[in-house]
């Protein structure tokens, strides 16, 4: 069995002093959160699991609250670490999930000088088969921190993270796999679903097809400064043309894609998701709990879930979950519009807002 062979002695992320643009507390101590990666061996099977132990630390004076879902304690469930190969990204194969907005019970309190830990296989998300030297760092900039689980979101500043480097022996890069899953391309159609879900799976997508042509003909018809397009991808009085055009061919794509591609919905899924996707597994969708009860058009809608899905593979519009509801999504237009037009929740709700 060939082995992986990691050069490193210990696989540490120092975001040590993780810096959060927190109001003083009463004692004026400043709030951080330090991060920490380390694996316990340095040279790994092929096929054996890539254990890595994540950590993240209160260094501050008062209780802080972070979201579950852009940490792996439940698994890595989004894009949350970066992991390159001799430079160049490493295609991240997880599931991308379109979930409700959080509510408190999905935030994590974190007492002063209180650590939580857990150990995850970064390659069950990430392709670390083929031979090269590896990066590795956890994505601090995704953490979502509130000083209340009811408050408002608290931004962050993280100081410069150590990369951990590492080298693999894996396959050659002609022995690799295809990157990309096609297997699904072809086949479109329903898997684990009643005749019910497919009758209800078939309006959605019309509706939904209906929904991404009306919001690319709106693009094309107003433009980067017409107010729909400004509320929720760009909201600066002089909104970039190149984000706009990015935009723009996003919708192109989204409505082909729902049009013309074979589509395939599974509707095994029993979480409390509305849908998630591989973003490498094109066009396969699996349909969980908080689908069924959405109504069929509208925000958060059944039609606007399949926009928000199609939108995240890799060979469609490659979008990512920096944010959860139409709040959320409003204000990564008006503070980080670079990522309000990478972020599907902002595709979704300009289309629904298009029907």
């Amino acid at each position: 069995m060939m082995r992986k062979l990691f050069l490193v002695c210990l696989l540490t992320l120092g975001l040590a002093g993780l810096a959060m643009a927190l109001p003083p507390s009463d004692e004026g101590g400043p709030a951080r959160l330090s991060a920490s990666v380390s694996v316990d061996h340095y040279q790994f099977g092929l096929d054996e699991p890539l254990a890595v132990q994540w950590s993240l630390t209160n260094d501050s004076d008062k209780p802080l609250y972070v979201l579950r879902w852009h940490t792996p304690l439940a698994g890595i469930e989004a894009n949350i670490f970066a992991v390159s190969r001799n430079g160049q990204p490493v295609m991240y194969t997880g599931r991308l999930i379109k979930r409700p907005e959080p509510g408190p019970e999905d935030f994590i309190k974190l007492e002063p000088g209180e650590t939580i830990s857990t150990t995850v296989d970064i390659s069950a998300a990430y392709d670390m088969t083929v031979r090269g030297e590896y990066t590795v760092r956890y994505r601090a900039e995704r953490l979502l921190v509130k000083e209340s689980p009811e408050g408002p979101e608290v931004q962050a500043l993280s100081s410069q993270a150590e990369e951990a480097r590492l080298y693999v022996e894996g396959r050659e890069e002609g022995e690799r796999k295809l990157e990309l899953d096609l297997s699904a391309m072809y086949v479109g159609g329903f898997t684990n679903c009643t005749n019910s879900q497919q009758s209800t799976l078939s309006s959605a997508l019309n509706y939904a097809v209906t929904m991404a042509t009306n919001g690319y003909n709106y693009l094309l018809t107003y433009g980067r400064t017409s107010t729909r397009y400004r509320w929720w991808f760009d909201y600066r009085t002089d909104p970039s043309t190149t984000y706009f055009n990015t935009v723009k061919s996003h919708f192109a794509a989204i409505k082909d894609a729902l049009a013309n591609k074979p589509v395939t919905f599974d509707c095994s899924c029993t979480q409390n998701y509305y849908a998630y996707v591989y973003p490498s597994q094109p066009y396969k969708i699996y349909l969980c709990n908080a689908f069924w009860s959405a109504p069929m058009t509208g925000r958060d809608s059944k039609a606007g879930t399949l926009v928000h899905e199609i939108s995240h593979f890799y060979v469609v519009a490659s979008t990512d979950d920096w944010a959860y509801g139409a709040t959320a999504a409003h204000n990564l237009a008006v503070k980080k519009p670079s990522k309000a037009i990478d972020n599907a929740d902002n595709h979704e709700y300009f289309a629904e807002d298009s029907y």
